[in-house]
């Protein structure tokens, strides 16, 4: 049979078929190109793109299919939780808005199926749930006026300052759910400890504090350069402190003697760490305290807003000079009788200036031993040791009274811990998974979640 021959007849076979009943599904089915299954998901005051959401949280899952031959769309909803088990159907509806149960380290597989009537697509997302709270860290009244956490945006060398995106998230859950009215920014990018305060400012946390700190543990710049870069900083700051709505405060630096070069000798923060117990006195303490009373007032020449620094207990500040308005050393409360004791004598020595007082930084690694300060040599991983510390250490705060304000350390660092090989377990309370990955909560934020402002 001739080719003109076998085509002709096929063209007649496509013509009858179309002709008979049905022949127009037919030939719809031959040429109909498959529909393209597509979501998103979020809930209405965040990404969920770098913090899981919690059982609280209502999720908007919402559909972007589309079909290249504009035909209508129909949607099924389907979950798999834990990642086990058979998948259950939630709903027919084009977008889905749920809250999902806590989940286990291998999360809930949500899915889309979409179809056009003749051919259909589907696509999956891993979403892992934490508990909104949880019921051994019951709520209690916090008396302290401000409620705050220290919140890292990097520094060089460490890392990429944080996008505006990550900024946003972080600070909207330190808010909404840990419940903190008050934040220390800081990291040593200064257009992203600007625009991080200006996001606090718009989300309404009542005080924000920018501390700047320009190195890393092993590139610390010298004091010089520290005390040259602040007072510059400082004419940017004033202009955000100008326009906001926020008590802007800022902090002129952290440790300044192990912090940077060119006090406690060692070219690394841990060489001048380990140097610190034998080197420290009161020559170099008083050499400290003339960069200070320098740097302040320099500061105090361009910002207008209240000014404090963040010391060592080691570091004796000149705390009644008048350009300092806050008392603001890192006050750190170790579980033994010796710790106890010391806190209260150094509180005690803060109050006799009559200023308001900070505690800019607390709180605990998370290893066994680390709340009695007991220096890490593999300890285990522990949680409940981190969780445990910040309850004594705010009860502590709360008992001994006249302190106007608490900084837990830290929200968040970039590093994985409480697996084989990880490093030292650190003070964060969100766990870190990877770079790919969204934070999930510690312990210990639930444990400074608990407390409640008045």
């Amino acid at each position: 049979m001739r080719k003109w021959q076998i085509a002709l007849i096929a063209t007649l076979i496509v013509v009858g078929l179309f002709l008979l009943d049905g022949g127009s599904v037919y030939l719809k089915q031959l040429i109909n190109r498959p529909p393209k299954a597509a979501f998103t998901y979020r809930t209405p005051t965040r990404t969920l793109k770098f913090i899981v959401p919690t059982n609280r949280d209502l999720i908007m899952f919402l559909n972007n299919s589309t079909d290249p031959d504009g035909d209508t769309l129909t949607s099924q909803w389907y979950v798999r939780y834990n990642g086990t088990g058979d998948s259950k159907l939630l709903n027919s509806s084009t977008h889905h808005w749920g809250r999902l149960p806590v989940s286990n380290e291998k999360g809930h597989e949500i899915k889309l199926v979409v179809s056009d009537g003749l051919k259909e697509d589907s696509v999956f997302a891993t979403i892992s749930v934490d508990a909104g709270y949880l019921p051994q860290y019951p709520q209690r009244k916090l008396h302290i006026p401000f409620k705050g956490i220290n919140f890292m945006i990097e520094r060089p060398f460490e890392g990429s300052p944080l996008s505006d995106d990550e900024m946003q998230e972080s600070l909207v859950v330190i808010k909404s759910e840990l419940g903190c009215n008050a934040i220390r920014i800081y990291g040593g990018y200064e257009d992203c400890l600007l625009k991080c305060a200006q996001i606090a400012d718009r989300i309404g946390f009542k005080v924000v504090g920018v501390s700047p700190r320009y190195g890393n543990k092993t590139t610390y710049m010298d004091i010089e350069e520290h005390v040259a870069r602040v007072i510059s900083f400082s004419k940017r700051l004033e202009e955000v402190r100008k326009t906001s709505n926020s008590r802007i405060v800022l902090i002129v630096g952290n440790e300044l003697s192990i912090d940077v070069r060119g006090l406690v000798e060692g070219s690394t923060y841990q060489e001048r760490l380990e140097r610190l117990g034998t080197t420290w006195n009161a020559e170099l303490n008083n050499k400290l305290k003339g960069y200070l009373n320098r740097l302040i007032s320099e500061v105090k020449k361009n910002f207008k807003g209240d000014i404090t620094y963040a010391a060592g207990s080691w570091e004796d500040v000149d705390w009644q000079q008048p350009e300092i308005s806050i008392v603001g050393p890192n006050y750190y409360v170790y579980s033994t009788p010796f710790g106890r004791r010391w806190a209260f004598y150094r509180l005690a020595n803060y109050k006799k200036y009559g200023k308001p007082i900070w505690a800019s930084e607390f709180g605990c690694k998370s290893y066994l031993g680390a709340s009695k300060q007991e220096p890490y040599k593999g300890q285990a991983y522990s949680q409940e040791e981190q969780a445990s510390s910040i309850f004594e250490s705010v009860d502590f705060f709360e008992e001994a009274g006249g302190i106007e304000a608490v900084f837990l350390l830290v929200f968040r660092i970039r590093m994985s811990e409480g697996s084989p090989g990880d490093p030292e377990p650190g003070y964060s309370i969100m766990r870190y998974f990877g770079w790919q990955m969204p934070l999930r909560r510690k312990l210990g934020f639930y444990a400074y979640q608990s407390f409640t402002l008045s």
